[in-house]
């Protein structure tokens, strides 16, 4: 996968010298929202600013910057990776490195909380993917619709639900999914932060 995600870096690159901002994403696994099999990974136009999960991701302030940390502040599991500033100038080879180490050290944490989830059926772990000239996000998923409880209404939660895009078929389902929390939606579709204990066992690795 590292040469994917090069091309995917690249083509952010590129897109951000023409004028415009792209989110990447990915959507792996059976209760990833995927909605085909087949691995690819898509580009969505996000306009003048950043989708709000970048937003929470830029104004943490870190004390390592070249680690995984967690935006603490959302009710589910999510593990994220700052780039280097002037990755985007840099040549494709260290671009491949630094991907690469994002996307492995943050995949050890997905199964890391998978493996501390005790009703996670068995099998691959699925995960959503993000990823921006700033940021990588991987998100670990459990259920792949939320059903609204009042109306029976099923709604679809891929990549972009975490992005702050929530997709629905309807105005209708629209209300209907307005008089629900989002944090509530994204956090059964995900999966409970274990951020604090994942902490806990790198300091002890460390020692």
């Amino acid at each position: 996968m590292p040469s994917d995600l090069v091309q995917t870096y690249l083509l952010l690159v590129e897109a951000r010298k023409a004028g415009i901002r792209y989110l990447a994403f990915y959507n792996c696994g059976e209760h990833s929202g995927a909605s085909q099999p087949r691995k690819h990974i898509q580009f969505i136009p996000v306009g003048d600013g950043n989708p709000p999960i970048e937003v929470l991701a830029a104004a943490t302030k870190l004390e390592v910057q070249d680690k995984p940390f967690s935006l603490t502040t959302l009710p589910y599991a999510n593990h994220v990776v700052r780039f280097p500033s002037h990755l985007s100038s840099s040549a494709p080879d260290k671009i491949e490195q630094v991907l690469s180490s994002a996307f492995l050290s943050l995949l050890d944490l997905v199964v890391s909380t998978v493996r501390h989830e005790p009703e996670y059926r068995p099998g691959k772990p699925s995960y959503n993917v993000l990823i921006t000239l700033e940021h990588m996000h991987l998100i670990p998923r459990k259920q792949d619709v939320y059903v609204i409880p009042e109306t029976g209404y099923e709604v679809s939660v891929n990549a972009l639900g975490f992005a702050g895009m929530l997709l629905v078929k309807s105005e209708e389902e629209l209300e209907a999914l307005k008089n629900e929390s989002i944090g509530k939606v994204l956090r059964y579709v995900g999966l409970e932060s274990i951020h604090e204990l994942q902490v806990v066992d790198t300091m002890t690795e460390a020692e």
